[in-house]
């Protein structure tokens, strides 16, 4: 069983991220005594001088170690290249050799990347957040350093679209904001749009949506008396009796809806006063003619009285 004091080693490097194996490296070699090994130099061998030849035993011996650590979190084809060396200050100098030139122009391609990122709507904002507080270190271990209130600042500014009157809200505050201060902001806000899409897609909030539309249109097709066989219209038709004719231009009898001539010389015209409703006033009301015909004889009656 592993003791809790017991140094933890680095993941295996495969050929990306070699500064970071490198610091991971140096401090496990470190705890366990052997990494000076790679910058001290040999004692020279003389048979007169047996402490020498002691140191030098030891040298060995420690080299032997650092140098089998150093293979042994390397992936297998890096080990396959690098086991022919045969002192660990040759392989730690082959590596830094190769992969600490090509790691310098990753610098250049984390700058690109973080320049270039922006939060997307189809993936979780908090870890999109995490993603962007990743690039962060990375670029602060290749010695380009951002301050706290600037990753505050980028990371708002690259929030995804749903997010945008809350990035909005964020600029306007004067206090200082923290990254976790900030992140814990965008997990409750995150949580606060999936609850509300939860409940716009759920089931029963659709049907009470579609029900209540339902009734709105039932109620105004009820009491619109333009309904086709509604109450008010019920055994009628909208519909004029005879079909008319654009191009026709023969008038039109209004009495009976004929062609030939108009109403006011149609023979079978109606009776002016048929309709009591569009009588004149004097012949609409009976108290009227009542007074009338009390009021004492026309002038046909004294005509007849005087014969």
């Amino acid at each position: 069983m592993a003791n809790a004091s017991d140094p933890v080693p680095p993941e295996k490097f495969n050929g990306t991220n070699f500064k970071r194996w490198r610091e991971k490296m140096k401090i496990f070699l470190t705890t366990l005594g052997l990494f000076s090994i790679i910058f001290d130099s040999p004692p020279n061998e003389d048979e007169n001088e047996p402490a020498r030849t002691c140191n030098l035993e030891e040298f060995k011996k420690k080299d032997y170690l650092c140098r089998g650590r150093i293979l042994s979190y390397l992936s297998d084809p890096l080990f396959d290249v690098y086991c022919t060396l045969k002192t660990s200050k040759k392989i730690w100098d082959n590596l830094n050799k190769k992969y600490g030139i090509q790691d310098a122009g990753m610098d250049k391609y984390t700058a690109s990347q973080f320049l270039s990122y922006k939060m997307v709507d189809t993936k979780p904002i908090v870890d999109q957040a995490h993603e962007l507080t990743v690039i962060y270190h990375e670029l602060d271990l290749r010695g380009t350093c951002i301050t706290e209130s600037l990753q505050v600042a980028c990371t708002i500014n690259k929030l995804s679209p749903s997010l945008k009157d809350f990035g909005l809200s964020l600029k306007h505050k004067t206090e200082e904001m923290s990254m976790k201060t900030l992140l814990s902001a965008i997990r409750i806000q995150e949580q606060h749009l999936k609850k509300d899409n939860e409940q716009i897609m759920n089931p029963e909030f659709l049907t009470k949506a579609n029900f209540v539309e339902g009734q709105n249109k039932t109620y105004r097709f009820k009491n619109s008396k333009f309904e086709k066989g509604g109450p008010k219209n019920k055994g009628k038709s909208m519909k004029p009796k005879h079909q008319i004719n654009k191009n026709d231009r023969r008038p039109i009898c209004y009495n009976y809806e004929k062609f030939g001539h108009m109403a006011r010389v149609c023979r079978m015209k109606k009776k002016k006063y048929q309709n009591y409703e569009h009588a004149p006033p004097q012949l609409s009301n009976p108290q009227t003619n009542m007074v009338l015909s009390s009021t004492g004889p026309t002038n046909t009656d004294d005509r007849s009285g005087a014969a």
